[in-house]
């Protein structure tokens, strides 16, 4: 997001910054020269459809090819599971995006999730479909369970999020709508990502994924989205980093994320599409020096774990210091005037190091996680290897996960 919007109440102008209103190539110029700067190499941004007719996105691809930055673009609004291909399709045909060699990437949706019991019940066509499918009738799928499901309507009623992260009756139930979701998930996202290819076929194509992959999210009414959907749907793992703001042990789980994706396809990067935490005081109306310290901090201790997680890539949230009004906060990298705060130091000398340090190494110790759902989806695989998983970690191992069948 460029600095020109910071501070705007005019949310619109800053939104819909590839505008008129809210486009400056000059101050684009300047952000994009300082994020060059600090030794980055690629920049995330979206485009939404009813921008397209300004064509202020082809001048900002150009800006960034002249500092050497990549990009990772997402394309708005719309998700693969609604997906408005004429919109996209538009997009990319019209500025010819898969002509242009720095667009390394496309995001196809921004944090989807299964945000409550009540948006998941709008696929319980889907899931009653699924279950006819697999067992041949909905009674069969009963007994089977031995667990009399709730119903909407005639139909089986998806589980309810205590069901997802709690064990009890209903785990064989759970454990065929988590089989479910992933076959839904990935049908969708495949062939949005084949529709994205036969216009762009040099791009890589994945999806921001909030906390699909994070080992401590419990919910409660909230389910990510499940890795494992994902495996040949997307070009990159593009986990963030929200479940990870805090101290060492509250960052260190991104190893175990990191280690699990990479279980699921060792061929696809894993790249942490957010990580940012806020150094706004709400109480103190301002960015406090312990703020801007805490959040240094922060960015140094994430930085190790990229490092000894062996990520293939980070993007923050994000460049512009400053308030930002709809939020109540300040995640900049750096500050308004364009001078350094203690995190800009940090990128310039920890980006550094995560850049030159290689490959991933082959592991010297395996763990064995179950590849069947447990409550709770990867926090429940999590919690039964963890004291294990950490104390290989600190004796100095590289450690890898493999996937076998339940006991």
């Amino acid at each position: 997001m460029p600095s020109s919007g910071v501070s705007l109440h005019d949310w619109e102008a800053f939104e819909y910054w590839l505008e008129p209103r809210g486009y400056d190539p000059t101050i684009i110029d300047r952000d994009l020269s300082r994020i060059q700067a600090m030794g980055m190499n690629m920049v995330s941004a979206f485009v939404y459809r009813r921008s397209l007719q300004h064509y202020n996105l082809i001048d900002f691809l150009y800006r960034c090819e002249k500092y050497g930055l990549r990009v990772n673009l997402s394309l708005r609004p719309g998700t693969p599971l609604d997906f408005p291909w004429n919109d996209v399709n538009d997009l990319i045909s019209r500025n010819q995006l898969g002509d242009i060699p720095n667009v390394f990437a496309f995001d196809l949706a921004w944090e989807p999730n299964f945000r409550n019991r009540d948006q998941r019940r709008s696929h319980i066509g889907e899931w009653n479909q699924w279950l006819i499918a697999q067992y041949g009738s909905i009674d069969k799928a009963v007994e089977q369970w031995k667990f009399n499901p709730e119903k909407q309507a005639d139909l089986i009623d998806v589980p309810s999020s205590d069901q997802w992260y709690e064990s009890g009756d209903w785990d064989a139930m759970t454990a065929d709508y988590a089989r479910f979701i992933e076959d839904y998930l990935g049908e969708k996202y495949r062939e949005a990502r084949r529709l994205v290819k036969e216009v762009a076929p040099h791009q890589l194509v994945s999806f921001r994924m909030q906390h699909t992959g994070d080992p401590t999210y419990r919910g409660p009414s909230m389910i990510p989205y499940p890795a494992e959907a994902f495996v040949d749907a997307v070009d990159i793992f593009e986990p963030e980093a929200y479940g990870r703001i805090g101290n060492w042990e509250r960052i260190r789980p991104g190893y175990f994320t990191a280690a699990y994706l990479r279980a699921l396809n060792p061929n696809l990067p894993v790249f942490w599409a957010e990580i940012g935490q806020s150094c706004w005081s709400v109480s103190e109306g301002e960015a406090t020096d312990e703020g801007k310290e805490r959040v240094a901090r922060f960015y140094e201790d994430f930085h190790k774990m990229l490092i000894g997680s062996h990520a293939n890539g980070v993007a923050f949230w994000w460049y512009p210091g400053g308030y930002r009004v709809n939020e109540k906060s300040d995640y900049g990298v750096i500050n308004p005037d364009g001078t350094d705060r203690p995190v800009t130091q940090v990128i310039r000398e920890w980006g550094a190091k995560f850049r030159e340090s290689g490959p991933v190494p082959e592991p010297n110790s395996w763990l064995e996680i179950p590849r069947e759902w447990t409550p709770g989806g990867i926090v429940g695989k999590y919690d039964r290897v963890q004291e294990q998983y950490w104390n290989l970690i600190d004796q100095g191992n590289e450690v890898g996960l493999r996937f076998v069948p339940e006991k």
